[in-house]
């Protein structure tokens, strides 16, 4: 168990990975780790797929979805569901209606002056940078494990070889983490209540 430090609440860890939790009484962001602070926006109040504790399948993987960020871009919000298998994790992404599965990925250092067209090569892969947006904020929901996000601005680096994604966010001192992925469709994934 652990104190909110905000409104005195008790929460309980549910899962062994959990880095952070949302308090079910305030919304306050409470970590494992009680020297991290986080900057977090409360969600927006419109209509977004509600996938929280629904066990869902992926491509043939089944997991249990413990929570969801939503992060604010310039252009629209891209929301993650922590989707958790035994000792794993996947984020079941959407934005703009386009879904997609990422996996974090081991650490891996890219130029921090990256720009659109330039190349990656990641695993004798060759990738291409796509898209760069800023992140301006984000929400939390439920219990998150591998949370990447200790601070409320960060870009968004997005890149493609036309099977493969690679995500990479970087902070404002250069700080990078790095995803892997593939595009889904909607009728990929299948919900069922717990």
């Amino acid at each position: 168990m652990v104190k909110c430090g905000n409104c005195g609440n008790f929460l309980t860890f549910r899962y062994q990975f959990t880095l952070v939790k949302c308090c079910d009484h305030c919304g306050y962001i409470v970590s494992s780790n009680t020297q991290v602070t986080f900057k977090c926006y409360p969600p927006p109040n419109e209509f977004s797929l509600d996938l929280i504790h629904k066990t869902i399948t992926v491509q043939k993987t089944k997991g249990i979805v413990t929570g969801k960020l939503r992060y604010f871009y310039t252009e629209g919000y891209l929301n993650k569901w922590a989707v958790c298998l035994d000792k794993q994790h996947f984020w079941l992404c959407e934005s703009l209606g386009h879904y997609f599965v990422l996996m974090g990925s081991q650490k891996e250092t890219f130029n921090k002056k990256l720009g659109l067209g330039n190349k990656i090569t990641v695993d004798d892969k060759a990738y291409f940078v796509d898209a760069i947006h800023t992140a301006l904020g984000y929400s939390l929901e439920g219990e998150l494990p591998d949370f990447d996000t200790y601070f409320s601005s960060f870009k968004s680096i997005e890149c493609s070889n036309g099977a493969d994604l690679l995500i990479i966010h970087q902070d404002n001192q250069g700080n990078q983490k790095f995803f892997k992925g593939v595009d889904i469709s909607f009728n990929e994934i299948i919900t069922t209540l717990h």
